[in-house]
């Protein structure tokens, strides 16, 4: 049974969507879906009705005509098929999703469009990987925004033949949704989070944070009820977001809250060349704590002991920028006074997850250059994502030389996909991977990581810096899994090194919107 003429009213929930699709020429079966949708009954329970109704009829054999879709327009003359299509084909039957990413990234901002041959593989390709559906969407042109109406399975490209936001929000992916949001919350914030709010809670946790997060576009004192009401949110991940929004309002209730229980812990003492700060985490867990989103009992794991753990949360829920504010000191100094004290644990694993959901300029710095070592690499790669490249580059070079390149490694494979690393680090962490390899090739550590990881490294690193990797020896005894990943190591290279020349060379007679490498 071909599911397509429910899944307009069961993606966007019954509540919104525009009502039950009914169809002509289904005999009998049409005739109970239009009685179906007439009925006085909860939209929940008719599209259930009628789910079952096509479920049974399509055990039988029963297909439902296809949704109503317009004739695809003129769309201009389509391009001869030329060589530079078998790339794009290679590319997208590559398994490394950063390769896959960057040449359709190239194509979009080259204006150019999946040429038609590819159009099918490309929407399939997007529907299996989640991560890749922008980058798909952005290059479908007009044939393949008409050809994603055509096949249940591709919906998530729908918004993109729709257009408009409605559609975006209703049938798009998270991270288009996400963008629908960050537009309306410039220009009319409350309408923006009036559409968050409306069926939030049935959303996975993990989505419900990355949308919450959304509000830090025009935040302001007019979301702080809202905000106060979701502190309830069971889930960790959401929770701690609105924490984030809720102390990023320094004159929210909240913000206020956490300020005074932490400043009646901070006492400054007394002494030589000013005195010196001093903290007392708190006796008890006090009343209304947690109704502000603490816990009173420690999770399954978790090393600190009961009072330690209730400092931390309190630190967590603060916004970094008031100890400055407070104590006069700069983040460099809290962050050395902290790492020398009793209670360095909650505070910098504090101030390590307020960075998690706060902007907190000068933090990330502090903390990478004077937070202890065991902390430092337990956060390394959520505090380089909130640094400039150029402060990346450094902190890297620094790893470089203290842990070693396939360590670092390791770490630019957090980069977000789409991002590569500078080419003078590119060439200093090749040099390094080149020395580490020839000497430990043999080695466990080296057989078990970096030649599985070396075809997502290639892709992250500047392009120009990739020649020394050509060819690499296959280590002794090498298993066939080692093999198979310098070979896909190899092909990355050479298909990221033809790049360039495979864009350069798209024609220039056909219009944008139609053509095809």
């Amino acid at each position: 049974m071909n599911p397509d003429i429910l899944l307009d009213c069961a993606l966007p929930g019954t509540d919104r969507a525009p009502g039950l699709p009914t169809f002509e020429g289904g005999g009998s079966v049409a005739h109970f879906l239009a009685q179906i949708s007439r009925a006085q009954q909860p939209p929940a329970l008719k599209l259930l009705r009628s789910a079952a109704i096509l479920g049974v009829c399509g055990r039988a054999g029963f297909e439902p005509p296809l949704r109503d879709v317009p004739p695809l327009a003129d769309a201009g003359a389509e391009p001869e098929p030329a060589a530079r299509a078998a790339l794009l084909e290679q590319v997208l039957e590559q398994p490394t999703q950063r390769l896959v990413h960057e040449a359709l990234s190239r194509m979009a901002a080259a204006k150019l469009c999946i040429p038609t041959p590819l159009l099918r593989q490309a929407l399939d390709l997007g529907a299996k990987t989640a991560a890749l559906r922008d980058a798909v969407t952005r290059v479908l042109g007009a044939r393949g925004r008409w050809l994603a109406l055509q096949d249940a399975s591709w919906s998530y490209a729908r918004s993109a033949a729709d257009g408009d936001d409605a559609a975006k929000w209703n049938f798009g992916s998270l991270q288009q949704r996400t963008d629908v949001l960050q537009r309306q919350r410039q220009c009319a914030p409350d309408a923006a989070r009036a559409r968050l709010l409306d069926g939030i809670k049935q959303q996975p946790p993990g989505e419900r944070a990355v949308l919450l997060g959304t509000l830090r576009v025009n935040l302001s004192l007019r979301d702080e009820p809202d905000l106060q009401k979701l502190l309830s949110d069971r889930k960790h991940e959401p929770r701690r977001v609105v924490v984030g929004l809720l102390a990023s309002l320094p004159q929210s209730a909240f913000a206020q809250r956490m300020q005074f229980r932490l400043a009646t812990l901070l006492k400054k003492k007394k002494g030589l060349f000013g005195g010196s700060w001093e903290i007392d985490p708190p006796e008890r867990f006090e009343e209304g704590w947690k109704s502000d989103g603490l816990l009173s009992e420690k999770p399954a794991g978790q090393p600190l002991g009961e009072r330690a753990w209730w400092l931390l949360q309190l630190v967590a829920s603060t916004q970094p920028a008031w100890w400055c504010e407070h104590t006069g000191l700069s983040p460099d100094k809290l962050v050395r006074w902290a790492a020398q004290g009793l209670w360095a644990d909650s505070l910098i694993g504090g101030w390590l997850q307020a960075l998690e959901v706060m902007d907190a300029p000068g933090w990330p710095q502090a903390l990478l250059l004077h937070a202890r070592e065991q902390d430092q690499r337990r956060a390394r790669d959520m505090l380089m994502q909130r640094i400039s490249a150029s402060e990346q580059d450094a902190a890297w070079l620094r790893q470089l030389a203290s842990d070693g390149a396939i360590s670092v490694a390791q770490s630019v494979l957090d980069c977000p996909t789409g991002q590569s690393v500078s080419a003078a680090l590119s060439k200093a962490l090749v040099a390094g991977l080149l020395g580490e390899y020839a000497q430990e090739k043999n080695a466990w550590y080296t057989h078990l990581i970096l030649p599985h990881t070396l075809p997502e490294i290639v892709c992250v690193l500047d392009p120009g810096a990739l020649g020394p990797l050509q060819n690499l020896p296959v280590p002794e005894r090498a298993g066939a899994s080692i093999q198979k990943a310098l070979r896909q190591t190899q092909t990355n290279i050479q298909i990221r090194l033809a790049f360039p020349a495979w864009i350069a060379t798209a024609p220039d007679s056909t219009p944008p919107e139609h053509t095809a490498p």
